[in-house]
This record gives structure tokens, sequence and C-alpha cells, in this order.
């Protein structure tokens, strides 16, 4: 140790040590197998490392305590040097999971959603390295959040790991024009009129005030995307209008595209004959609707075909890890699923030929982030 006497955790409880005279070196018993071992002092970041114990060996540890940084003093140690987030600042509010979430309310509180279940915890200890909390009713639970998994202790139990997942960035909403620090190569959004769409293949096109999806004879190359793939809360809106009969399938709006075969896809008459209307989450080319055969059935309900010359007004509104899509103002489904943090826009429409106008994007607050129609020079 670099630092004389500090407090020594094993699977989070606390253990009595006897350091030596200069109070870095000290030796505990445990029993073999994998544990958490962390090193703790007032005014120093924690320590804390992963070893494996086998019987009859020992392990050596060596750990190194930094001084514990100041909330919004810069740290000339990083790489480029940052500003450390202030107390307070909701950096680290949302961890996300493939099966749901876990959201800080306010202060203290907490809830966790799996599944179909809802659950409350309290902060109990916030470092560096994790958020613990604890729930409120029923079996002791202790959960740490850390950067990329959640490891959970039962009653007296040790810390094991349960989920991978992360924590959800808190984005503002980007400035047309403007250089944003955080990407990785600060690039600047395009300013209103580089507004360029990616399309599988060249069927829609822009005509007057609206966008065509031109006849044509598949599914397949219908979809397209566009907008900031930074965009993590909003509602996309737009109306939409059939203009033949050709087909009896709809049109489609999709949200949180990071590609154009990754993003929640809100279907309204996409399948049996245009009689069913669904939301469903496509990663990489694979779908899912639903983590449990009654959220799978909620998310699926039929509906009558789209008429043709008839507009509707389609909006769908991502919120953290909750999807709601309306149509003509009526609610068709919610969704609580935190797979896909943030993306474009994008649409879809089944062969035939339909135009889309008035398309919006606007933030919680007010703010558009997009209206009109995109480019299609890509």
């Amino acid at each position: 140790m670099n630092e004389p006497n500090p407090d020594v955790f094993v699977d989070g409880e606390k253990v009595t040590v006897t350091w030596d005279k200069g109070g870095q070196r000290a030796e505990i018993a445990v029993k073999p197998g994998t544990h958490r071992v962390e090193v703790k002092k007032d005014g120093f970041t924690v320590y804390g490392e992963k070893v494996e114990i086998k019987d009859k060996e020992r392990e050596i540890l060596s750990a190194e305590l930094k001084k514990a940084p100041v909330p919004g003093q810069v740290r000339p140690d990083d790489t480029p040097a940052r500003v450390i987030p202030p107390a307070g600042r909701p950096d680290r509010n949302c961890w996300i999971h493939s099966r749901g979430s876990f959201t800080n309310l306010q202060g203290k509180d907490w809830e966790e959603k799996i599944d179909q279940l809802t659950h409350q915890f309290v902060e109990t200890n916030r470092t560096e390295e994790y958020v613990e909390l604890r729930n409120k009713a029923g079996r002791t639970v202790h959960v740490r959040l850390y950067k990329s998994s959640c490891e959970v202790k039962f009653d007296d139990g040790p810390y094991k790991e349960f989920y991978r997942g992360h924590w959800r960035p808190v984005i503002k909403a980007p400035v047309p024009g403007q250089a944003r620090p955080d990407d990785a190569a600060a690039r600047l959004i395009p300013p209103a009129g580089q507004r360029s769409a990616i399309m599988e293949e060249p069927i829609w096109k822009v005509e007057n005030d609206t966008l065509v999806r031109t006849k044509h004879a598949k599914w397949k190359g219908s979809t397209m995307a566009f907008g900031d793939a930074s965009w993590q809360d909003y509602t996309f809106s737009f109306e939409v209008k059939k203009l033949n009969d050709d087909q009896p399938f709809g049109a489609s709006a999709l949200v949180r595209a990071t590609e154009l075969n990754t993003h929640y896809s809100f279907n309204y008459g996409g399948y049996q004959n245009g009689e069913w209307s669904e939301l469903v989450r496509l990663d990489h080319g694979q779908l899912s609707r639903g983590h449990n055969p009654a959220e799978r059935d909620a998310l699926c309900r039929k509906i009558k075909p789209m008429e043709k010359g008839r507009g509707y007004a389609f909006a769908v509104t991502v919120a953290g890890d909750s999807l709601t899509c309306e149509v003509d103002g009526i609610k068709m489904f919610t969704w609580k699923d935190g797979s896909l943090a943030r993306g474009k826009v994008g649409l879809k429409a089944a062969p035939g030929e339909f135009v889309f106008r008035k398309i919006k994007v606007t933030a919680p607050d007010g703010t558009v982030l997009w209206e009109g129609l995109p480019n299609l020079d890509s």
C-alpha cells in the first residue's frame, strides 16, 4: 500500500486487518474462490480488484490509492484533462441491461424495472467505480452498478455478477453547426440544408413538400434513416398517405436507429394483409417483440388496413427506456425496453406508393431537433 492503514473490504464486508509497523502491509485469510477485495480511505478513491484464491496458496495484491478529485476541478492527469462532474450532476442516473433498467427517481430513491416487475431501492453508496443500492422491502438485496456490469448480493452472501449493461449517457440536444467535444473526433452536426438520409435502395424521391416512397415490388430496400445518431429522448411525428391499392400493407416509423438494421420499429399494417400493427426491436437484423409471452401479445394488435387517399398522423415518443406509439392521437402501444439508448429516426413503407409530410423531431423540452424533408443525395 502507498497510504498507511486503510480499511479493507472483502466481497463488500469490512474485515479486521493488523497492519505492519508502517501501516502498508497486512495479511488476511479468506476461503478459496473468487473474491472482490477493496481498499478504502477517506480523501482517496476506492481501489478494487477481483482475485482468485486457490486452496493453501497465497495471492499478493498491490494497491495504490489516489487523492479523490474535487467536483468541478480539472484533473491534470487526464488525457485530455476533463472536468469532473460537480456533486449532484445526473451522470449516472439510469443503468440499462437487456431485461430492464435501474433508474434514479429523486434524491436517493431508485426504481428497478425488469420484465413486467417493479422494485424500489435506496442509494447507499456512490464511488467513482460504482453506485450501490439496497432494496426497500422484502429480502435484503444489495446491488452495485458498475460501468459495464451489475453485481448483486442477497442477504449476507457474496456479490455476484448478474447482468451486463451500461449507464445511459446524459446528452444535451445538439446545436446545428456546433462541435460536440464529447465526440471521439469532435465533429460538426450538419446545419440545416445539409441533412442527408441513408437508404437501402434509391426508391425514395422528394416532390414539393412531400417525401415519396415510389412503387417497388418488395419490402426489402425501403428502409431509410436520417437525423443525428446522438438523439436520445424525443418525439418523431409525421403524416403519411397511401396512394394506391396494389398491396394491402402499410408504413413504419423507426426510432433510435443506429444502423438500417438496428432500431425500434412501429409497424402499422406491417403483415397479414395489413390487418396487424406491432412494435418491435431490430438489433443487427434480429427481430424481437416484448420480453415474455404476455408482453409480446400486448405489442401486437389487429387494425383496419390503411385506406387509399387517407392521411394518418404517426407519433412515436422515446423517453429513457419507455416507448409510446400513437396514430391519429390514439395510443397503440407502450413498451419498456432499454436496449437501444439513442439514434436517428427513419421510415419504411410497403410495396406501393406512399407520401410523407410534416416530418418533425421534438425534444422533451419542446426544442425542435428536425423539421422538414431529408436530403436524398446518399
